[in-house]
């Protein structure tokens, strides 16, 4: 590919793929044999080559783009995505260790997925299999802190490697989509663009309503700049819904759901636009650089190398297993177990300049967030993150705790490099009271569902819920605003389950899953 050539996309949902089967002494392959998916300036990289003996693998060095595979003792499968591996043969057997980290904390750690057979490659993955034989090389890149700066040469260091990440990744004449929030990061994107004289032709912001505090934020900077603004008004929640989500997201996250609407969003815009449009995303700029998630509690733990401390602080603060029925609760691995693998996790990045944000970063961040820019978008369009961008990124990651721990340094670098913008609020500057939530009709849908997992024993869905447990809290967020919040967070992981579920019953995209291909179905 050339230095201009923009990633090819990954093939939507069903994804791309390769198998070998091995009988001991001869390879018989089928699908694609030569697969390379890059973002020219850019870590993100996907590519697989078989020449015949030898299938090579490489991720980029960010991992952002994931390359799932299935290896066994008569072959190797990979692809762009787990729903495709599924079908093509690969266990559904769940991964009750990963999904025990999953329900305390949101994502799936390291190279882990809910299926036991499929993994991720790592990031910076270089690998090879051959002759029945895997080996597999990468990890990630823990960053040392660098020298000691000052607020003033960071906010000055901080424009000039973004000014330069966005002059590095413009696309010339091509249109650009902006997905617009009320918060920093695509704010910093639109202000950059519009500086160097490349506005975007259009910024979508997805909302349940044009009063929510992210539109009307977004919608007075956008007419500040004089761009055109979109709203997408978000569906609600549904199990059909979810069951897409679920395939899109490789069944990675129990959010994004407002990112299938507004893919199909993106893709009516690329098409009405024409012109091969760029997306940009502001994938990480929290992260890196605004101290998501950073607390004095945190930051101490991690000082002392207390990393089982620090996991109970990382994870959900009760036991989540208690929203699964008994049955299926049994079979995830006790809290402590949990605790340690979050701590062992923790650990590998005791090393790093931050090592609260490191962990986030390459975990939550890698594995969960860049499923929506660098997964569902970049199956439609060519993406840029230039908050990722090598030499921006390597500069942030090095930065100290002490320096973004406060959490102000991105607002006070935008404000410096855009002093004219700073009167345009965020979206924290105004009021939101959130509809009550869930529905009624909702909660009598859940009541429903117990009562057909009852009378069918449970087969309907292997991951049973505990429907005693969650009707009530669903009610109670109802009646009282007080529980609406968790209500809301469990009715996020309720319909994951039940979609994660259906694809363990072999139901994929909310359809029955077509039989394997013959030329693999030996290999399962």
């Amino acid at each position: 590919m050339g230095p201009n050539e923009q990633q090819r996309p990954d093939g939507g949902p069903d994804g791309v793929w390769f198998s070998v089967h091995w009988d001991g002494r001869t390879a018989t392959t089928s699908g694609t044999p030569a697969w390379q998916q890059r973002t020219p300036g850019q870590d993100h990289l996907v590519r697989w080559t078989w020449d015949g003996t030898r299938l090579t693998l490489a991720t980029g060095r960010l991992g952002m783009l994931p390359l799932y595979y299935w290896s066994h003792d008569r072959g190797i499968v990979v692809a762009t995505s787990i729903g495709q591996l599924l079908r093509l043969g690969a266990p559904r057997a769940l991964d009750w260790d990963a999904l025990g980290v999953f329900l305390q904390v949101g994502w799936y750690q390291g190279e882990s997925t809910p299926f036991v057979a499929i993994r991720v490659a790592p990031p910076g993955c270089s690998g090879w299999w051959q002759d029945g034989r895997l080996q597999l090389s990468g990890g990630p890149m823990v960053a040392p802190a660098g020298p000691a700066i000052g607020r003033p040469e960071a906010i000055a260091s901080y424009t000039r490697l973004f000014a330069e990440a966005i002059e590095e990744t413009a696309p010339g004449s091509r249109p650009i989509i902006l997905p617009l929030s009320g918060g920093r990061d695509s704010r910093h994107i639109l202000l950059e663009l519009a500086r160097v004289g490349a506005p975007p032709r259009t910024c979508l912001t997805y909302g349940a309503a044009r009063n929510h505090p992210e539109w009307r934020a977004a919608h007075l900077l956008t007419a500040y700049v004089g761009v055109e603004h979109r709203f997408i008004p978000l569906p609600p929640y549904t199990p059909a819904l979810e069951s897409r989500k679920g395939a899109m997201t490789d069944y990675g996250t129990d959010e994004h759901l407002h990112y299938v609407t507004l893919t199909d969003a993106v893709a009516r815009v690329r098409d009405e636009v024409g012109g091969e449009p760029v997306l940009y995303d502001g994938i990480a700029g929290d992260i890196l650089s605004a101290g998501l998630f950073l607390a004095p509690d945190k930051i101490e733990s991690a000082a002392r190398g207390d990393w089982r401390r620090l996991a109970r602080q990382v994870m959900a603060p009760r036991d989540n297993r208690r929203v699964l029925h008994p049955d299926v609760a049994a079979r995830v691995p006790p809290l402590t177990s949990t605790i340690d693998r979050i701590a062992a996790e923790l650990e590998r990045h005791a090393g790093a300049a931050n090592p609260v944000s490191s962990y986030y970063f390459w975990n939550r961040t890698r594995r969960e967030i860049a499923l929506a820019p660098l997964r569902m978008f970049a199956g439609i369009i060519s993406v840029q993150t230039p908050f990722l961008h090598p030499p921006l990124f390597d500069w942030l990651a090095q930065l100290p705790t002490s320096v973004v721990q406060d959490q102000t340094l991105h607002t006070a670098t935008i404000r410096a490099a855009y002093p004219h913008a700073a009167d345009v609020p965020y979206a924290d500057a105004f009021t939101w009271k959130p509809p009550s939530a869930p529905s009624w009709a909702t909660i009598a849908g859940l009541a429903r569902d117990a009562l057909r997992e009852q009378m069918t024993n449970g087969r309907s869905n292997p991951l049973r819920l505990r429907h005693a447990t969650l009707v009530p809290l669903f009610a109670a967020g109802r009646i009282h605003g007080r529980h609406a919040w968790a209500a809301k967070y469990w009715l996020r992981r309720v319909y994951y389950l039940r979609a994660l579920g259906a694809a363990l019953s072999g139901d994929l995209d909310g359809e029955a899953a077509p039989e394997p291909d013959a030329s693999v179905a030996q290999i399962g």
